[in-house]
């Protein structure tokens, strides 16, 4: 073991607290905990060079059940065409085009179920000289089948109420405004 992976196991876990994706509480004793894993990744700089250890904690979503750990797991992608066309649209009128990332965008949306989490073997979160090794879930994870609906519900209303956005009628992952004689489009 490197300690950089150790190092990056301990980053993930507190990046996750500070987040508040879970809580620390008594899970049920009728209720079953999702396991979970750590996946870890060593990232290079474009030259080749070590750039650093990267730890993610993911859930094995595979093993939740539909009706009790999700409800639904839908969520609308843009579909190669619309890419297409929005890249020709650019193009053509000599428009900005931008790419953008979010990162942990999965962590950022709030669940909808009652689900607990078990971390995996030797991980656990120390509060009050209690370890707990299973904690409840208050926002998504990665892994869990209904994260990305989740934060394709929380884009879709932040768009729409907050930006003002319309989504479009075909492509619902589609998002327009015009003001002004100036438009932009989110796809």
């Amino acid at each position: 073991r490197r300690p950089g992976m150790v190092e990056a196991i301990h980053k993930e876990i507190r990046g996750l607290c500070q987040l508040g994706t879970f809580e620390l509480v008594k899970m049920p004793d009728r209720q079953r905990p999702i396991d979970s894993r750590i996946v870890l990744k060593t990232k290079y700089r474009a030259d080749g060079t070590f750039d650093k250890d990267k730890a993610r904690l993911v859930a094995r979503g595979f093993l939740a059940k539909m009706g009790v750990d999700y409800y639904s797991t839908f969520s609308p992608m843009a579909s190669l065409t619309a890419v297409r066309l929005l890249c020709s649209l650019a193009l053509h009128r000599k428009d900005p085009l931008r790419h953008m990332d979010v990162p942990q965008a999965f962590i950022q949306s709030q669940i909808d179920a009652t689900s607990y989490l078990k971390l995996p073997l030797g991980i656990y979160v120390e509060r009050d000289g209690r370890r707990h090794t299973v904690v409840r879930l208050v926002k998504a994870l990665y892994g869990l089948k209904q994260s990305p609906q989740l934060w394709n519900k929380m884009l879709t209303e932040f768009l729409v109420k907050q930006c003002g956005l319309v989504r479009g009628k075909s492509e619902t992952s589609m998002f327009y405004k015009h003001q002004d004689g100036k438009h932009l489009i989110v796809l």
